[in-house]
């Protein structure tokens, strides 16, 4: 693989598809202020791959741009991409994405952990074929 960033409106639909909650907090997006995002771990070159990807609801795409106290800083990031689809975790990838070895990931703020598990019963992550 390359560090030339890849751009998939297929991954990106198959990435919207398959996670069809946030990946941080766990809702569906209801509502304006809670519409569901694609984010860019890595967002030098904004590359589609699956693994620079997370599923995340506006409130938590605030949290990762705003620099808030509960601010979600690229080591969550990465331990969320880890725990929420680890069939599309790859931090070789992910690394020459950054263009330099990736911060040590660090635990998942445990009040993320509690919203995701009150809404993941009602709406679980689906099982979808890649068609192409």
């Amino acid at each position: 693989m390359s560090r030339i960033a890849i751009k998939s409106k297929e991954n990106l639909a198959f990435f919207a598809i398959t996670f069809p909650s946030c990946m941080a907090c766990g809702h569906t997006g209801d509502g304006f202020l809670r519409r569901l995002t694609i984010h860019h771990c890595v967002r030098l070159g904004r590359s589609d791959d699956l693994c620079n990807l997370l599923r995340l609801c506006q409130r938590c795409h605030d949290r990762v741009h705003g620099g808030t106290k509960d601010w979600l800083t690229l080591p969550i990031q990465l331990s969320l991409k880890k725990l929420r689809d680890p069939a599309h975790w790859n931090p070789a990838r992910l690394r020459e994405l950054f263009l330099k070895n990736l911060p040590d990931l660090q635990p998942v703020p445990s009040e993320y952990l509690v919203e995701f598990e009150k809404w993941r019963p009602m709406h679980p992550a689906k099982e979808v074929e890649v068609p192409w």
